[in-house]
């Protein structure tokens, strides 16, 4: 009886996660708690301007990036509610989306705001063991970036198709930031009845211009590197690694058709959703 207890007390606190493959994609949804409108959050792939028309937030208020990230009335992961309102999802009419970035930029651009400039302070060098103020070079990081797990790293320098899992997923819509932010904003405003906000309200708090500068930074040898570390976002997303273009010019290649509603994930509690709201530095919520 005493051990009956046991066990059922143990299960009631025990913390179940999705399994590490997939636990990127469920980390990064963000669910619109009136609609079936469902956003897959890539970092430095234009989430800010996106989660900005998501939460009805003026232009004039996204300096406020920690509302903008955190404090907003999406449900996420870290929310208690996220699992019951996953589940409300309809299988059929649950529009999914997302918006994707050449990697070539996407990298050089994570690497300026958080080893370059440790724009959020000193944790990301700390994670690659580099020394606060040490001068890194691009080159010099990606060397320690490739010796990596892919899947260990923080969502901004993670493989957008380990966050996105088109292998797996049915996306209803797929934008590109070099050549669809305009046309996702004015898809999201009409799907949203948003009227006066203008597609052209871009919200760039960490901009960080890296397309204008990966010609200068990227050798050869880099190119080759990082094409072979992130070939799976050139294949699947339809980029080339090629400088002279860094628009998507290749068909996509998204074989996924599973309803975000029906992709197994594992079973939570109440303790694991507590858990979940205070630790969301852990889950890479930032």
């Amino acid at each position: 009886m005493i051990k009956q207890h046991l066990a059922r007390a143990y299960k009631s606190i025990s913390v179940v996660v999705p399994s590490a493959d997939r636990a990127p994609f469920f980390k990064s949804l963000m669910i619109r708690p009136d609609r079936d409108l469902v956003f897959v959050r890539v970092p430095k792939a234009g989430c800010s301007t996106v989660i900005a028309r998501l939460i009805d937030m003026p232009p004039e208020a996204t300096e406020n990036t920690q509302r903008l990230h955190a404090r907003n009335s999406l449900v996420t992961f870290d929310n208690s509610k996220f699992v019951a309102r996953l589940r409300q999802l309809s299988e059929d009419s649950t529009t999914l989306f997302a918006v994707v970035r050449n990697p070539l930029t996407r990298v050089l651009s994570a690497f300026r705001e958080k080893i370059e400039l440790q724009i959020d302070g000193p944790r990301y060098r700390q994670e690659f063991g580099i020394a606060l103020d040490a001068l890194v070079s691009f080159e010099e990081f990606v060397d320690l970036l490739v010796q990596r797990d892919p899947l260990t790293l923080d969502m901004h320098f993670m493989p957008q198709s380990l966050i996105l899992r088109p292998d797996l997923v049915r996306y209803k819509h797929l934008f590109h930031l070099e050549t669809g932010m305009t046309e996702c904003l004015r898809w999201l405003d009409d799907y949203l009845n948003h009227s006066g906000v203008g597609a052209e309200a871009l919200v760039a708090p960490h901009a960080t211009n890296a397309s204008s500068l990966a010609k200068n930074v990227y050798s050869t040898k880099i190119l080759e590197i990082v094409a072979k570390y992130y070939a799976d976002d050139f294949r699947y997303f339809g980029y080339a690694p090629d400088l002279e273009d860094l628009s998507p010019r290749l068909a996509l290649q998204m074989p996924g058709n599973t309803a975000v509603r029906a992709l197994s994930m594992g079973a939570f509690n109440t303790m694991d959703s507590r858990l979940r709201g205070l630790m969301p530095m852990l889950l890479h919520r930032h």
